[in-house]
């Protein structure tokens, strides 16, 4: 007998919550693979939320990682110094940062909407 049940890769019908890991792949803007950008987050959180709304409207995705996970709250303490989300780092041009507002703003400047 086959399976009936859906792929779990299929993204049209996959719920979209944020801090959520699902196993299939969000649409991505077409520059992705030029921005290696990397946002700690927590879920609940409404200054992740906030910097993560910044994103959607700039076109701009992000790579993830929940601090509900030990193993990344251990992650971040080792990379920023501190358990405080939501924390940026931008790979490409090596800038890392705490605080919604200072990064908002530096997404804005650095990669404005086109």
């Amino acid at each position: 007998m086959l399976n009936s049940t859906p792929a779990l890769s299929s993204a049209s019908n996959a719920p979209r919550l944020r801090g959520v890991s699902f196993l299939y792949e969000r649409p991505r803007p077409r520059w992705y693979a030029v921005l290696m950008l990397t946002l700690y987050v927590k879920t609940g959180c409404p200054f992740c939320h906030k910097v993560l709304d910044t994103g959607e409207e700039l076109g701009i995705s992000f790579e993830e990682k929940n601090i509900a996970d030990d193993a990344v709250a251990a992650e971040l303490i080792a990379r920023g110094g501190k358990r405080q989300v939501p924390y940026l780092v931008d790979s490409e041009k090596g800038i890392e940062m705490y605080e919604s507002a200072d990064i908002d703003a530096y997404l804005r400047n650095t990669y404005p909407k086109q």
